[in-house]
């Protein structure tokens, strides 16, 4: 299991599961931050046998879920998305491509959204590590943010709604490990 990510009111639990194709998106909630998680947890409905959904990511209300897939017959990983009505709803819409910000040719993954359509993922050539980019749904293609990225693998980014803090997984130093930055302004680089 890897690739978790939290509702905002840390009562829901996505995550992924290796599988024979790739990794499938499971499901588990608890009623308050005291109590266990609901076990068994559950495969996501649009979660498919014979494609690959990893790297999720909520929206800030939690009625958006982003995540990496391979479906259609896609050689690299692209963003897609499933909507809900509620928060703690399991009835998600059926998958759409974030055409706006997926790439044909990269791989795509770990999708955070922030404000104002503004997001950081992680993006790279196949085989090789990915770097950190950031850009505004339905804007230019996303930038690699330089400041953050290094020669190694660097991942799994989440931000605050205000798009002012991230934390990220990078190996720059050889060992995976967790690292934060700042800045002041959204215009402002890292």
């Amino acid at each position: 299991e890897d690739d978790d990510t939290l509702s905002s009111d840390a009562l829901e639990l996505i995550f992924a599961v290796e599988a024979t194709t790739g990794k499938d998106l499971y499901y588990t909630s608890r009623a308050t931050k005291g109590d266990p998680w609901q076990q068994p947890a559950a495969k996501l409905s649009f979660s498919a046998s014979t494609t690959s959904e990893e790297t999720p990511r909520f929206s800030a209300d939690d009625l958006t879920l982003y995540f990496a897939s391979n479906r259609g017959g896609a050689a690299t990983l692209d963003i897609y998305y499933v909507r809900r009505p509620a928060r703690g709803s399991t009835a998600w819409s059926l998958p759409a491509r974030l055409d706006a910000v997926s790439s044909e040719t990269l791989v795509d993954k770990w999708f955070m959204p922030c404000s104002n359509d503004r997001y950081v993922m992680a993006q790279g050539a196949p085989g090789t590590g990915t770097d950190l980019v950031e850009g505004i749904v339905g804007g230019d293609p996303p930038k690699v943010i330089t400041e953050l990225s290094s020669n190694d693998n660097d991942t799994g980014p989440f931000l605050t709604q205000d798009c002012l803090t991230i934390y990220f997984a990078s190996a720059r130093t050889g060992d995976v490990r967790i690292y934060t930055a700042q800045r002041a302004a959204v215009t402002d680089p890292w």
